[in-house]
């Protein structure tokens, strides 16, 4: 299903050069950040970098200001750039063949994100994209809010942290993106983030769908989150708490899967 352009987008020429030198890309943003977006936000070597993430994208965390009603306030960002991964990655790294703007990864996920915020289910609020074209190729970075005290669940499983509740949530959490027809395509333990509040998130929805109806590759979702978590036990360093971590898991899993079919209407 893709996701048609609504009225309250707003295009901009990108005034900023790629890292490789090529200028002449386009932003597309929402507004929240002025009727003209501050494209120097997409050049982290400028912006208030406050620190990093992890994936296979390049994430920076920073910061902008944005004028309401009662003044200025601060706003903290998470730029993304957009990279490959496995064999293809390897090859070619943060490019991507052009195949026109509204089929291009960073637009594709910014709107995808922006539905899902209007069915009201638990995303971090997209900014604004990027796209660079160049030749036959293009680059692309997508800016989300940040979920300020939000951390993956990966981390809260090797602290001990994680409840049998919270697991419960998360199952229910992604029980209801699959009623609405939402497939993630990479469901691993860090694209799950809880926030101070124990809300569960769900980020990283790049090649994401909606309108997946059928139960197969929804349930695949699981099984991916699955063998994401066996892989978070293999990958622990030797010595460390990996016997904590399995049984976080082994409890655990059970209280996900029944939080799940519970929110799916068949538990």
């Amino acid at each position: 299903m893709q996701i048609q352009a609504s009225d309250d987008e707003i295009y901009q020429r990108d005034p900023v050069r790629d890292r490789e030198g090529e200028g002449d890309g386009v932003i597309l943003h929402d507004g929240r950040l002025g009727a003209v977006f501050p494209a120097e936000l997409f050049r982290p070597e400028a912006a208030a970098i406050q620190g990093g993430g992890t994936g296979r994208g390049e994430a920076v965390f920073l910061s902008a200001t944005r004028k309401t009603e009662a003044g200025e306030e601060e706003v903290a960002l998470v730029l993304r750039h957009f990279r490959r991964g496995g064999l293809l990655g390897r090859m070619l790294g943060d490019r991507y063949i052009r195949n026109g703007l509204a089929r291009s990864r960073p637009v594709r996920e910014w709107r995808l994100m922006r539905e899902l915020r209007r069915q009201g289910l638990p995303v971090p609020a997209p900014v604004a994209v990027r796209v660079a074209p160049r030749g036959l190729i293009y680059r692309g970075d997508l800016i989300t809010e940040r979920l300020e005290g939000a951390v993956p669940l990966a981390d809260l499983l090797e602290a001990g942290n994680a409840s049998l509740t919270l697991w419960e949530w998360v199952g229910a959490t992604i029980a209801r993106f699959h009623a609405a027809g939402a497939w993630h395509a990479d469901l691993n333990v860090r694209n799950i983030l809880v926030d101070d509040a124990s809300g569960i998130w769900l980020i990283d929805w790049d090649r994401g769908r909606l309108g997946v109806r059928r139960a197969g590759p929804l349930r695949a979702n699981l099984r991916r989150l699955r063998r994401s978590l066996d892989k978070e036990v293999k990958s622990h360093p030797a010595g460390s708490n990996t016997a904590l971590l399995e049984r976080s898991i082994h409890e655990g899993w059970p209280a996900l899967e029944r939080g799940y079919y519970r929110g799916a209407g068949n538990g």
